[in-house]
Formats: structure tokens, C-alpha cells, sequence
């Protein structure tokens, strides 16, 4: 190697042991015994390691024998290199080590993002079956709101038919009065007639009272068929209220159900994202999204 005055901005003048045997394809044990005889110029680190300067080294030096060393120097030599390998050893067991550790922290997590898709499609399960329920109550409620709707309508029909019922026999409650009327009017002007006109005029009035009698008793069958008929419209409704109170009820537990259900989701989602690798995480959807297939 050609004696470079830039040969120091390469990078040559503070070689370890590894990097110096690299450069002159050599073994480690070489270089440090060429550095002990002092054919390459060496120098110690912070950590007491070898650190050689090839900057004006050429490969030919190391055939040259150099200072001899002695037998306490070569094992010198030999327990340096020993060392350093051990400590080289050491460092890459704890790699390996930090390695492992991240391997073993991965796979739990892929383990845990697993038990997360579980828990995932186990909860979107129970939604489905939850919005089916749903579903089926509101169609259930609508039948018995249809139900309750006849049946008050029925009841409305009744009531007039009633009501209506009830004016003609106010209306013949009249005329049977004025036809009383006219009776007793008679039978004033009669009074010094022969007794046959009188028994005939008492026996019409009796006739007249009987018709009132019978007007009266089916004006008041009339009335109460009217409160019956009343009370059954009252009854309707307050079913009709309880009916709408139990279908709103319904609707403020399906809302709850599927808040929670979305929370749930959401979580699920986090949990799996932050188990996921950035560039595999799945577009994030909406609970409304994800149920509608988008």
C-alpha cells in the first residue's frame, strides 16, 4: 500500500483487530502479532482494545520478523485475542438474546391480535343476532300496533252507532210526549162526555204511557251500551299507550345494545391496530360501514 497523505479521511488510522485482518486478508492472530513487533503502529482505546493504524502499511511488512518476542509476550498476545473474542461472543449472545426477546414479544403480539379477530367476530356474531332480535320485536310491534289501531277504529264505529241510536230514541221520547200531551188534552175536553169516550180516551193514553215506558227503558239500554262502548275506547287507548311505551322502550335498549357493541368494536379495532404493523393495518371502518358491507 502507497503512503497516501489522505489516507487518514478513509478511515485507516483506528482499525480494530477484525477491520485491520480484513484489510490485509490476514488473520487476527497475525495482526496482533505484527502490531506486538511493532511492523504496525498500534495504539489502546478507552475499553483497552487494539486499534492499529494501516495508513502507512503496506501488506510486505508483515513478512518481515520485526523484534522478537518472547514467550511471556506471545501469551500476552494469545489472552488478548482471547479476550476480545469473548467479549465478542458475549456481545452477539446478547443480540441473539435482544433478538429472541423481540421474537417471542411479536409473536404475542400477533397471538393477542389473533384472540382480538376471535373476540371481533364473536361480538359481531352477537350483534347480528342481537339487530335479528331487534328487527323481529319492531315487526312484532308494528303487528300489535296494527291490532290496536282495528280495534279502536271498531270501537269509534261502535260509539257512533251508539250515539246515533241514541238520538232517534230522543227523537220518539218526543213524539211519544206529545202524543201524551194531545191524550191528556183530550181527556180534559172530554169530561162531560158519555163514559164509552172516556174509557176509549183512557185506554189510548194508557197505550201512550207504555210507549213512553218502552222509549225511556231503551233510551237508557241505550246509554249505557254509550259507556260500555266509552269504556272500551278508554281501555284501547291506555293499551295503545303501554304499546308505544314497550316499543320505545325496545328502541332505547337496542340503542344502548349497539352503543356498547360499538364501543366493543372500537377497542377491538385499537387492540388490533397496535398489534398490527403499520403497513398491514386495515383500513379503519365505521361499526355502520362495517355492517353494510362497505
Amino acid at each position: 500500500m502507497r503512503n497516501d497523505p489522505s489516507a487518514s479521511a478513509t478511515g485507516l488510522h483506528f482499525l480494530s483487530v477484525e477491520e485491520a485482518a480484513d484489510k490485509l486478508g490476514v488473520s487476527r492472530i497475525k495482526v496482533r502479532e505484527a502490531a506486538e513487533r511493532g511492523l504496525i503502529p498500534s495504539k489502546r482505546d478507552n475499553e483497552n482494545r487494539l486499534r492499529l493504524d494501516l495508513s502507512d502499511v503496506n501488506p510486505k511488512v508483515l513478512d518481515k520478523k520485526g523484534k522478537r518476542l518472547t514467550q511471556a509476550r506471545l501469551m500476552h498476545v494469545l489472552f488478548d485475542e482471547i479476550e476480545e473474542l469473548h467479549d465478542v461472543a458475549s456481545a452477539k449472545a446478547a443480540e441473539v438474546e435482544a433478538l429472541r426477546g423481540i421474537a417471542d414479544r411479536q409473536a404475542d403480539a400477533l397471538d393477542a391480535a389473533a384472540r382480538r379477530m376471535d373476540q371481533d367476530a364473536f361480538d359481531k356474531a352477537q350483534l347480528s343476532q342481537m339487530l335479528d332480535r331487534a328487527l323481529a320485536h319492531l315487526e312484532a310491534g308494528g303487528e300489535d300496533t296494527a291490532r290496536l289501531a282495528d280495534v279502536s277504529g271498531r270501537a269509534l264505529s261502535a260509539l257512533e252507532a251508539t250515539g246515533a241510536h241514541l238520538e232517534d230514541s230522543l227523537s220518539q221520547t218526543a213524539r211519544f210526549d206529545a202524543l201524551v200531551a194531545r191524550a191528556l188534552d183530550y181527556a180534559d175536553a172530554g169530561k162531560d162526555a158519555d163514559a164509552k169516550g172516556t174509557e176509549a180516551m183512557a185506554a189510548t193514553a194508557q197505550r201512550a204511557m207504555n210507549l213512553l215506558d218502552a222509549s225511556l227503558a231503551e233510551a237508557e239500554e241505550s246509554r249505557h251500551a254509550v259507556v260500555r262502548t266509552g269504556q272500551m275506547l278508554d281501555r284501547a287507548l291506555e293499551t295503545g299507550a303501554r304499546m308505544e311505551e314497550r316499543i320505545a322502550q325496545r328502541d332505547r335498549e337496542i340503542e344502548d345494545k349497539s352503543a356498547t357493541v360499538t364501543k366493543v368494536l372500537e377497542m377491538s379495532e385499537r387492540a388490533v391496530a397496535l398489534a398490527t404493523p403499520p403497513d398491514t393495518m386495515p383500513k379503519k371502518r365505521s361499526f355502520w360501514q362495517w355492517l353494510m358491507g362497505k
